[in-house]
């Protein structure tokens, strides 16, 4: 049968004495104390040390925003990422219902199948067919599909300690 909370207590020769007043006060001044010195000791002040600096992340990110800014900047100048829009495709109010369908139907992927085959091949595999899609030039397909998965796996995962599904490829 279940124990209950005295016997539980009992057997894990655990302290369950009831105090109040001054008996109390004085259970909780030692405790205290005990808790003090326990917490205070090297072992435990190590325990506490995060080895990554708190504006870590946010470098991470205005560093990622002037990577962005820099690409843009040499799409302007430098030929772009996508070739020149058709003049219909620039047509004001033509709506993309196809493109606003489609982002959609990627996010529907990585949700359903992220779990089974994992972060990285699931978000490979929407950077593939969203930036084939968009007709981006093949340099671009490959880099993007091939390295920011990973990178944004091992920032996530590793870095941040933000559990990602690992899937078929166990990483």
């Amino acid at each position: 049968g279940a124990l209950t909370f005295p016997e539980f207590m009992d057997q894990s020769k655990f302290d369950h004495t009831y105090r109040q007043g001054a008996e109390l006060v004085r259970f909780l001044q030692d405790n205290d104390k005990l808790f003090g010195k326990l917490l205070t000791t090297d072992e435990m002040r190590s325990v506490n040390r995060d080895p990554f600096p708190p504006m870590l992340f946010p470098y991470l990110v205005l560093g990622a925003m002037g990577v962005v800014l820099v690409l843009g900047l040499g799409s302007k100048f430098g030929g772009g990422l996508l070739p020149a829009a058709t003049a219909r495709e620039l047509q004001e109010g033509h709506p993309n219902y196809a493109g606003f369908v489609l982002v959609l139907g990627s996010v529907l992927f990585y949700c359903l199948l992220a779990e089974t085959i994992g972060f990285i091949l699931a978000a490979g595999a929407v950077l593939l067919f969203l930036t084939t899609w968009m007709r981006a030039k093949w340099q671009w397909i490959a880099g993007t599909t091939l390295l920011i998965p990973p990178l944004a796996y091992g920032l996530f995962a590793h870095l941040l300690r933000v559990p990602l599904p690992q899937g078929w490829l166990g990483w």
